[in-house]
């Protein structure tokens, strides 16, 4: 029985390694492929144009260098741009397929503008960057470095603004689509601004998600309503309180208790 299972071994053994050798051979024989053309498809903050200059594909006359891990590599290294998919199709022609990365925020922060992804990678706002439909994030207050390309878990004020972003889109997407910005004033009193308002929501600080709450439920009431063009404010700050700031009568308003 040992002598069969020795000489079992052996054969399976034989066997594994006449497969390699047969793969490596077939893999040796493939015909070579020539490239003439590229496809960019699934861009939408960059064109397709500006993704192969950032690569140094848009020379045809470099194509016959090139090789399908090549094209990968070097689109991949985008910094927008969370993977790629290229294939040969054949005719001399390759398909990249990319997706992007989710941007969640666009950061201003003394004059600069960042782009903050789903993950917190920070990244730089690349010339004729298009289609950045998502809310901003200014005057956070920054602890120690804050460098492109880098995580920005450790910034305290970006996550918490991440945070209510998050809020925002989970109680009420559209509601979401009216975010425009959120000043975090530098650490001071945090202001929320909608796009389909002219006036400012006082957050202040602390409990930010519960009053992002409330003010849901507030919103759901005062949406489309005449009132909006007379309010300077909606203030927060207090605990079981919104008071309503009349821009026409200069005036606190209460609104009542939560």
């Amino acid at each position: 029985m040992k002598r069969f299972a020795k000489i079992s071994g052996v054969v399976f053994l034989v066997i594994i390694l006449l497969v390699f050798v047969y793969l490596s051979f077939n893999l040796e024989k493939e015909e070579a492929y020539t490239i003439s053309m590229i496809e960019l498809v699934g861009d939408v903050h960059l064109t397709p144009d500006q993704y192969f200059t950032y690569a140094k594909l848009n020379n045809k006359n470099n194509y016959s260098t090139l090789t399908l891990p090549i094209i990968k590599d070097r689109i991949e290294k985008h910094p927008y741009i969370l993977n790629a998919d290229v294939k040969y199709d054949g005719l001399n022609k390759v398909t990249v397929t990319i997706k992007e990365k989710s941007f969640d925020a666009l950061i201003l922060n003394r004059g600069n503008k960042y782009l903050i992804t789903e993950k917190f990678e920070l990244l730089p706002v690349l010339p004729f960057t298009r289609k950045i439909d998502c809310p901003v994030i200014s005057n956070p207050k920054i602890e120690g470095g804050f460098k492109t390309f880098s995580l920005v878990k450790n910034q305290d004020d970006i996550i918490l603004a991440s945070k209510i972003i998050t809020a925002v889109k989970l109680l009420d997407p559209a509601l979401y689509q009216h975010l425009s910005e959120i000043d975090l004033r530098n650490g001071g009193d945090i202001l929320f601004y909608l796009s389909s308002i002219d006036y400012p929501v006082v957050l202040g600080r602390g409990e930010e998600i519960r009053k992002v709450v409330y003010f849901n439920r507030l919103w759901s009431y005062l949406k489309n309503k005449d009132v909006n063009s007379i309010m300077s404010y909606i203030d927060l700050r207090f605990e079981n309180y919104i008071y309503l700031g009349l821009a026409a009568e200069n005036e606190h308003a209460e609104d009542g208790t939560i």
